[in-house]
């Protein structure tokens, strides 16, 4: 009886072994968003760059601390692992990333951006640890600095990388996860640069959902070059950004753990690692030269209006801005219902959305 229920416990043991951990998660955020590690900026960034590195070292993974240069002269360090392939290595590589710096101390207060971006760091600490060695493939994990002033992180990465571009299969980021689209959403997460593959989106369209995550597609045009996918997107590396969106307390002092909806940061990290599953297995994905027309945009812009309006006394919607919305959200559905989206409509929403984007901000 004794050896069964030891027999058991590790064949539990060993299964949840491969599974994402909702406690890891959440104790990778709470200690980047501490006050310890200062908002991840000065010593605090120092402290968190070592975290970052003893945790890719704990998981076996070959650890490099890159320089990034910098005007003002102060450090910073992108944190990569490596996860070389097996036996039958093809000299390429699949890339995974989050940024792990923040705003730091601010007039003696302190912004421990939480969802921005410990939960994304989170994600990506919890793929070091899950993801195996693959047979063809290296894998390479990056924990960008300076992602907050201008890219500089991710940016000098592409101008010294560790292994050609050209030979990157793919570039996911994880940028603000555990939260909800100004706080008046439920469940969404944004993939954006599916629109510049045909293989990614239909790797990641198809990948298992987990109940309570509605994966919605977005264009990069959309975002504007506002994470680490930029300079990889300008070397046309095909990439994804994984993303809920900015929420009321963005870049606030009140970003702290505990406003992150850990099960939600948990059910996407599982999505997330689930499509770089697939993403290995696959063959090579091509770059699209121009964005791809998918009536998915349509179809997921026209679920983020509907939620928002549910929310518009909560968002501080004027009436005129709310018949706005309204009739944007109508012309969605009708691109949606008509099964097709013509470039002028593309366009038309591109600009929408900008605008739509800007109302929030304005009145968050």
């Amino acid at each position: 009886m004794v050896r069964r229920l030891l027999l058991i416990a590790l064949l539990l043991a060993s299964a949840r072994a491969g599974e994402v951990e909702r406690e890891r998660l959440a104790a990778h955020v709470t200690t980047l968003a501490s006050k310890e590690h200062g908002g991840r900026k000065g010593v605090g960034g120092r402290k968190a760059e070592a975290y970052v590195v003893a945790a890719f070292q704990e998981t076996g993974l070959e650890t490099i601390v890159q320089e990034v240069p910098c005007a003002d002269g102060k450090a910073a360090r992108n944190v990569i692992g490596i996860r070389r392939a097996g036996e039958e290595a093809a000299k390429e590589h699949l890339i995974l990333s989050a940024h792990y710096d923040h705003l730091g101390m601010l007039g003696g207060i302190l912004f421990p951006g939480a969802a921005d971006n410990a939960a994304g760091c989170a994600a990506l600490l919890e793929l070091a640890r899950l993801l195996p060695r693959d047979e063809k493939r290296d894998l390479i994990f990056i924990a960008f600095d300076r992602e907050e002033e201008r890219l500089q992180g991710s940016r000098a990465y592409c101008q010294h990388p560790v292994a050609p571009l050209e030979e990157c299969v793919a570039m996911l980021t994880f940028d603000i996860l555990g939260r909800d689209l100004m706080d008046a959403t439920e469940g969404l997460l944004f993939c954006t640069g599916a629109e510049r593959s045909d293989t990614l989106f239909d790797l990641v369209a198809k990948a298992p959902h987990p109940p309570g995550v509605e994966l919605l597609f977005t264009g990069a045009d959309v975002v504007g070059d506002r994470s680490d996918f930029a300079p990889f997107r300008d070397k046309k590396v095909p990439f994804l950004f994984f993303s809920t969106g900015e929420y009321r307390d963005y870049h606030a002092a009140t970003d702290t753990a505990e406003r992150v909806d850990m099960g939600k940061l948990e059910r996407e990290t599982r999505l997330i690692l689930e499509a770089s599953r697939r993403i290995l297995a696959a063959p090579r994905a091509r770059y699209l030269d121009e964005p791809a027309l998918r009536v998915e945009e349509a179809k997921g812009l026209e679920r983020v209006v509907a939620q928002l309006l549910a929310k518009r006394d909560q968002l501080g919607l004027s009436t005129g801005e709310a018949l706005m919305a309204e009739g944007f959200r109508v012309s969605l559905a009708q691109i949606a219902a008509s099964g097709e989206l013509t470039a002028l409509q593309r366009s038309q929403l591109v600009a929408t959305t900008r605008l739509l984007v800007s109302t929030l901000q304005a009145a968050r």
